[in-house]
């Protein structure tokens, strides 16, 4: 009988924590917040949603969302060393928000900081469980750029595997150059 009433009494916490929201993380409540911002973003209407997060930032500092969102659109603009300042605080404030990683290591093949950027999108590559064909594609052309050609075969392939025809592209190039040595 006490177990009964225990396990009842277990799901009403339970219910009641899910129906208030408990158990949303700050990301998740912070991606709600600043939807007109991401909105931006997806719009690529990048220089708008810079100065949106912007002024969220200097609201909320410690918005590890706000921030990421914030590297996207200095990524988006070119902006390579302030994207990765950004993404840098980010991961300071949240470590789990994978495009933060992925952010810094294309701003870091930007930048030519190729053994860096390959760094960074390993760790892309873990915090996406494998399932993220620009964190493969971008660690193949760190590769490349390092000389490992059999490892940059092997993630344009992967990238390729996950959706990237761009991936594909780089190999049959890469191909028809070697084929013409």
């Amino acid at each position: 009988m006490e177990a009964v009433a225990m396990m009842i009494f277990m799901s009403l916490v339970i219910g009641i924590s899910l129906a208030f929201g408990v158990h949303k993380t700050p990301a998740m409540r912070d991606e709600k917040r600043y939807a007109a911002g991401i909105r931006l973003v997806g719009l690529q209407k990048y220089l708008e949603a810079l100065a949106y997060f912007e002024q969220i930032i200097k609201k909320h500092p410690h918005s590890g969302v706000a921030w990421s969102y914030r590297a996207e659109c200095h990524l988006a603009l070119g902006d390579y060393h302030q994207a990765i300042m950004a993404c840098e605080k980010a991961i300071q404030l949240d470590y789990t928000l994978a495009y933060c990683y992925l952010f810094k290591g294309i701003a870091l093949y930007h930048l030519q900081e190729y053994p860096d950027a390959r760094d960074e999108l390993s760790n892309a590559i873990w915090h996406f469980r494998e399932k993220h064909p620009d964190a493969f594609k971008y660690r193949g052309l760190c590769h490349y750029a390092l000389q490992n050609f059999g490892l940059a075969e092997s993630d344009l392939q992967r990238a390729y595997r996950l959706g990237d025809e761009d991936a594909h592209y780089i190999l049959k190039q890469w191909q028809t150059k070697s084929m013409r040595m």
